[in-house]
């Protein structure tokens, strides 16, 4: 039985997913989500994409890790620039890039995601 909220095979007998943990039973009563949606809640709110998805999981932990990165980012920061001068705008750029990079992951995952809902 494949699971609709990973995409994982798992055998017949099973009632919950070897790989995420969901119940097997509760996927087969799932609708199908729709994808335009997904993507524009993905596009223009990061993050509560996964909540339409009903991800609860992803969407928390998205939104945990920007305000993680910041903070990490000022701590470097702050050590570097007592060690050797670190302009702030490195730092700056540092967050954007990977604010960036959690962005296109995050779209690129809802977008699968989606398809894991509206392919069974």
């Amino acid at each position: 039985m494949k699971c609709q909220l990973c995409g994982y095979e798992n055998p017949d007998e099973n009632d919950i997913c070897r790989f995420c943990g969901s119940i097997l039973s509760q996927n087969d009563n799932k609708t199908s989500k729709n994808m335009k949606l997904a993507m524009i809640l993905s596009l223009f709110f990061p993050g509560f994409s996964y909540f339409y998805l009903k991800q609860w999981h992803k969407g928390i932990l998205f939104f945990l890790l920007i305000p993680i990165f910041f903070i990490l980012y000022a701590l470097i920061s702050l050590c570097y620039n007592m060690i050797c001068y670190i302009d702030a705008s490195f730092v700056a750029l540092l967050l954007l890039i990977t604010y960036f990079l959690l962005y296109v992951l995050q779209v690129y995952d809802i977008y699968i995601q989606t398809n894991l809902f509206t392919d069974n």
